[in-house]
């Protein structure tokens, strides 16, 4: 942030104004250049160029809670997007049902990089092999970002696919080694592959147990509760089926309360680890998830609805719950 308010161009380059504003959002700072972001994405220079900054004013003005205003940025952003702008006005359709599908389609066929706006809309349509390998191919173009990494994570958990969790949290922590969520990734992973206190190579270690801990006595309670989420499936691998109910719902409370787009993945995972574990509260369980995925969009429904599917379908395996979620569901 200091070196975009040091130079020079800052005020009349709209590139510098939408990055600017982007990183001080990200920073927790006010944003200092809004009336002249606001007043160059009204001049007369080509679309092209004035896509991003749309895009990051009405990202802007959705988060404050302007959705008409939003509109008209986004709409101005949709003229002549590039990848980046094009993945923020797919975030907020999808985030806020903002009705903008159409004109998002029609730009994907122009766009021919847009690999995190593709990924979002696989996703949508629950074809997820395909948003695993966009998303794939969107960390390729941006390798020290940690957002591709966490969206080729929750997809690959999704579709069952334990090892990829695990080789991507791996591959990403060489890159980002101070990130919480990739490390809790990493856990969530080698407690599903490899066990815990296993003697194998890999295995959840007291060590883990000791940075959990210390996550979950953090100032920051979203990487709390994440933590929670962690140990609630560790103590039901353990064997702790009371104790692991306990921790997911710990983890739920702060969800629901704060971070409603989280809740559902929370519930995905406690009603396998139900299930695998034979809990008899694994139907009440279902019946939390499926209210979840009765309320509003952000809670992201295609993850149940297609998660709830292959459930279904491994049901009428004659082997039992363990067994059904030991490989992807390809």
């Amino acid at each position: 942030l200091r070196v975009l308010h040091r130079n020079p161009n800052l005020k009349i380059d709209p590139w510098l104004l939408s990055t600017e504003l982007a990183v001080s959002r990200l920073a927790g700072r006010p944003l200092k250049n809004w009336n002249y972001a606001k007043k160059l994405v009204e001049s007369p220079i080509s679309a092209l160029h004035l896509s991003e900054l749309a895009s990051s004013i009405g990202t802007s003005e959705i988060i404050a809670g302007a959705n008409k205003k939003a509109k008209v940025y986004f709409k101005q952003a949709l003229v002549s997007p590039n990848s980046n702008s094009l993945a923020q006005v797919k975030w907020a359709d999808r985030s806020f049902g903002l009705g903008f599908s159409k004109q998002i389609n029609n730009s994907l066929a122009s766009v021919s990089s847009a690999y995190e706006a593709r990924h979002w809309e696989c996703y949508e349509q629950k074809d997820m092999v395909r948003a695993i390998e966009y998303a794939q191919m969107w960390w390729k173009e941006e390798p020290y970002s940690i957002k591709p990494p966490q969206a080729i994570s929750f997809v690959a958990s999704l579709v069952n696919d334990l090892q990829l969790i695990h080789d991507t949290a791996r591959i990403a922590l060489e890159r980002n080694p101070d990130d919480t969520t990739l490390r809790l990734n990493d856990i969530y992973a080698r407690a599903c592959i490899c066990g815990v206190f296993s003697g194998k190579d890999g295995e959840v270690s007291e060590k883990d147990i000791v940075y959990l801990k210390g996550v979950m006595n953090g100032s920051d309670k979203d990487y709390a509760a994440h933590a929670y989420a962690n140990a609630g499936l560790i103590n039901y691998r353990l064997g702790y089926l009371e104790q692991g109910r306990e921790f997911y719902n710990a983890a739920k409370v702060y969800y629901e309360k704060y971070r409603n787009d989280a809740t559902l993945f929370l519930l995905l995972n406690h009603y396998r680890e139900a299930l695998v574990s034979e809990a008899v509260w694994s139907g009440d369980v279902l019946t939390e998830l499926l209210t979840a995925v009765r309320q509003p969009k952000t809670l992201m429904s295609p993850a149940a609805e297609f998660y709830l599917g292959k459930v279904n379908e491994i049901s009428q395996n004659a082997e039992d719950w363990a067994a059904r979620f030991s490989r992807p569901f390809y």
